[in-house]
């Protein structure tokens, strides 16, 4: 039975019982994941009636009547898609459009398709459509704003979720959303005084603390933050996302009194499994830090495993990815094209895998009067999107990289324009910015086409080291990290791609090792910025005491001064990991690249 029509038969046999209050909140659930359920309306708008709450009564009488004079088809892609049929919500949604043509519920169902398969940019113009057709279509507006927030346009969603607000003050998740918008704009302060004051009535409180913590590390108030988490596990105790934000803060160690919590929370049954993965998180977190390796290690394999089954890894798309770019990619291809795109030379991309050092490269940089640092922008993965995607959703996808083939030299001087457009909103005006994403290396031939004078930074770990620190990290997105099998498969394709970024851009990556960083750090920094032609400035050397904010896993280690805590880590699991070490050498040979591998591996 899916989650709607589970909410809906509690909601039902409280009915029956006479239980009308719990019924309501029951029935809420159902329609806030299915609208379509017709009957549910009804139910609820009695439960309101009988619990005395008119008002809302009349609000949900008008909705549900609204909602049952839609077609048949619209009312069935509604059902389909919030029962998790995308296919058959798309096929049905786009024959009656083909039918009927403009119709702004219709519309808005193609575009909650289109955010359901992450065509955000297609998603983002169908509902704005539907906002000028239909500017009094609150649950739209909702939706926009939404995929205004994924898109990271915070700016451009701020009037909307405020309007919201005119229009449902008393909402709590329009509330909810705004918060999550000033989130996406560094405004944490007001982040935390919309969630205090939702505390005031909230049946569920944790989530607000944990909202609230996250908000004070972005303030860099970690002692704050450690409160609220525990406010958070305080209401909830087996809250796994509560428990894996306070280890993940790495500065914090849990107390006698946590562990003995943690341990007992873990040994719960009936949890869910994204409470179950954090809390393995947490508690291997909890006893590396005792020096347990053989059992964190254990706790650590027990997450991933979870996690490996909620999103799985699709090694097939990276090998197409990395194949296509050697083929299409070729010198002669970046020869042809010669003078095209942007001539703009402030984007500084910082590319490479996750836990590779690169928060410390751009904290570093950050900390120069020339730089801004910005954060991991989702931009030009946003561009190539709107680049593959046909006129209308239902058509599917142009595939990459090859549909960059096609593009001619006014495409790419727009595309190079629209990206230095959408990211101003993270700048301040200093002449240079950094991307710290770093899965843009996947995207390297699409970045030199439309920015041939962006200059990019490769920053590289050892692969033992690195590997095993993305093991250890859980993820709020990405599917690459939670087996060796997997790690060792996307390391070793990241080294082979960016072997061929070199050979047909000759001098357009520069190479940053982390440990040599680490090991000679005021010697990197200078030839960095020579290669980067920025004056060499002492703040650089000072990163730790910079205004800017890292806003990744790393924030709290890159407020401290260089140091080489973290470096050999790895190496106190060292008989554990030997199958990672394994995996990486078989895949170092499979991508052609053993020869980049092999001193690493046998150290």
């Amino acid at each position: 039975m899916t989650d709607s029509r589970s909410y809906a038969a509690r909601g039902d046999a409280l009915y029956r019982a006479g239980d009308y209050a719990n019924a309501l909140v029951a029935y809420r659930e159902a329609l806030a994941v299915n609208v379509s359920l017709i009957e549910c309306w009804h139910k609820y708008v009695d439960c309101l009636s009988r619990t005395g709450r008119q008002r809302e009564a009349a609000d949900a009488r008008r909705m549900a009547a609204q909602i049952e004079a839609w077609p048949a088809q619209v009312l069935s892609a509604h059902d389909d898609l919030a029962e998790g049929n995308i296919d058959r919500a798309e096929s049905t949604i786009r024959a009656f459009l083909q039918q009927h043509g403009i119709h702004v519920e219709g519309m808005r169902v193609m575009a909650l398709v289109a955010a359901r398969r992450d065509v955000l940019e297609v998603a983002e113009e169908l509902l704005a459509q539907v906002l000028r057709r239909a500017p009094e279509h609150i649950a739209a507006r909702g939706e926009y704003v939404t995929v205004l927030n994924r898109l990271q346009r915070f700016a451009d969603a701020v009037p909307h979720a405020q309007q919201l607000l005119r229009d449902r003050p008393d909402w709590r998740p329009y509330r909810q959303l705004y918060a999550e918008t000033l989130t996406g704009l560094n405004r944490y302060r007001e982040v935390v005084d919309i969630h205090r004051s939702l505390l005031a009535d909230a049946s569920h409180p944790s989530p607000h603390y944990l909202a609230m913590g996250h908000a004070h590390r972005g303030l860099g108030l970690v002692d704050q933050a450690v409160a609220d988490y525990g406010q958070a596990i305080a209401g909830r105790p087996a809250y796994g996302e509560a428990w894996w934000s306070l280890a993940n803060l790495k500065v914090h160690r849990f107390t006698p009194q946590q562990q003995r919590a943690l341990r007992l929370a873990l040994d719960a049954t009936g949890l869910e499994d994204a409470d179950r993965i954090g809390l393995h998180f947490a508690y291997a977190k909890c006893l590396e830090d005792e020096r347990r390796f053989d059992e964190s290690l254990e706790h650590y394999t027990r997450g991933n495993a979870l996690k490996a089954r909620r999103a799985p890894y699709l090694p097939d798309v990276i090998d197409r990815i990395v194949a296509e770019s050697r083929e299409l990619f070729r010198p002669e291809f970046f020869a042809e094209r010669a003078g095209w795109g942007q001539a703009d030379d402030s984007p500084i991309f910082i590319v490479g895998l996750p836990r590779s050092g690169s928060t410390l490269v751009e904290q570093v940089l950050a900390s120069h009067p020339a730089v801004d640092g910005t954060m991991e922008l989702p931009q030009i993965n946003h561009l190539i999107q709107a680049v593959c995607s046909a006129a209308r959703p239902g058509q599917g996808l142009r595939p990459y990289p090859s549909a960059l083939a096609a593009l001619d030299s006014g495409t790419t001087a727009k595309l190079g324009g629209l990206y230095l457009e959408k990211t101003r909103l993270f700048r301040t005006g200093r002449p240079r910015f950094t991307d710290k994403m770093g899965e843009n290396f996947l995207h390297l031939g699409f970045i030199r086409l439309i920015l041939p004078h962006a200059r990019i930074i490769d920053v590289r770990r050892d692969p033992m080291a690195c590997c095993f620190s993305n093991y250890k990290q859980l993820f709020a997105a990405g599917n690459f990290s939670y087996d060796f099998k997997s790690l060792a498969h996307f390391y070793t394709r990241y080294v082979s791609l960016t072997r061929h970024w070199d050979s047909v851009l000759p001098g357009g990556l520069y190479r940053l090792d982390y440990e040599q960083l680490v090991g000679n750090f005021e010697h990197e920094v200078r030839r960095l910025l020579d290669y980067l032609q920025l004056p060499f400035d002492e703040s650089c050397l000072s990163f730790h005491d910079s205004a800017h904010r890292a806003h990744t896993a790393s924030s709290e280690q890159v407020r401290r001064p260089i140091n080489s805590d973290g470096l050999d880590q790895w190496r106190q699991f060292r008989e554990g990991l030997e199958p990672l070490r394994r995996h990486l050498r078989q895949e170092a040979q499979a991508a052609g690249v053993e020869d980049l591998l092999r001193t690493s591996l046998s150290r």
